[in-house]
């Protein structure tokens, strides 16, 4: 049986991932919000007498690159709290697995091949975390980050945020529609390997 996937102290990771994701959307929208300021008074009439480089350039020019350097930091963070999630999540379902084999009489272990299943532990155990950590924590990160950029976008600009979200929903429809004959491909591609395994084993 597996673990469960909030349980312990990976209830919290889980929330940290949300606040990566968070995070992300606000030094978006600053980069964003920047550049447009940047933009704009780069644009400044030549006959205002104002400096080229002034005030108006340096602190959106500063807020930009600041966005830019948090926004890295943020996506290494993600990156290394996903793979921690992953890690704890399978070595928790492998101490699990392990015991379960332990309990299992030597004429039940005997009647199969040690180095089968060991194969099939091990490459179960690695889907699972790939599932853990590439899977579930960054549609976590990914999914904050983007409800987080349409709000904000929202609010800027009403108008172009309503617009973005619909276009988002119509993909989104679209690649549910896609993912019911991958599913079915996958499905298909499981039921043959486990043919394959019940053979070789």
């Amino acid at each position: 049986m597996l673990p469960e996937l909030t349980g312990g102290s990976r209830r919290w990771r889980l929330w940290g991932l949300v606040l990566i994701g968070a995070a992300q959307a606000i030094a978006t929208l600053a980069a964003a919000l920047a550049t447009s300021r940047l933009y704009h008074a780069a644009l400044a009439p030549a006959h205002s007498g104002t400096a080229p480089i002034d005030s108006a350039l340096i602190l959106p020019a500063a807020l930009l690159v600041t966005s830019i350097i948090v926004q890295a930091l943020l996506q290494r963070s993600g990156r290394v709290q996903s793979e921690a999630l992953g890690q704890h999540f399978v070595n928790e379902a492998r101490q699990a697995s392990y015991a379960r084999l332990a309990q299992l009489s030597t004429r039940t272990r005997g009647s199969s091949r040690q180095g089968t299943l060991m194969l099939r532990l091990t490459g179960d155990l690695t889907a699972l975390r790939q599932w853990v950590s590439q899977g579930v924590a960054r549609l976590l990160v990914r999914g904050t980050l983007l409800v987080g950029c349409f709000a904000g976008l929202t609010i800027l600009a009403p108008a172009l945020g309503l617009a973005a979200i619909l276009v988002a929903v119509v993909f989104g429809l679209a690649l549910l529609v896609r993912m019911r004959t991958v599913d079915r491909s996958l499905d298909s591609a499981r039921r043959q390997r486990g043919r394959l395994a019940g053979e070789i084993g």
